[in-house]
């Protein structure tokens, strides 16, 4: 299945998506977004994927905030 629409993201992408997820009250046993019932850690690896957030997407990290640790 490799190469047919699912596209990787990049390790930077990567660590900040599954950072956001960390800090979401909505993740469940450390593995387990309770908005669409994936694993975080499989949903935040694919570049078609996107937050399921109802409030909007959660992973819009800025990278300058995501380097110096944002509070």
């Amino acid at each position: 299945m490799a190469g047919k629409g699912f596209g990787l993201v990049d390790d930077y992408t990567y660590a900040g998506r599954l950072a956001a997820c960390r800090a979401c009250p909505a993740l469940e046993y450390d593995t387990t977004c309770m908005h669409c019932g994936c694993l975080v850690e499989i949903r935040a690896k694919l570049g078609n994927k996107d937050c399921p957030h109802p409030g909007g997407s959660r992973w819009k990290v800025n990278k300058l905030n995501f380097r110096v640790g944002a509070r």
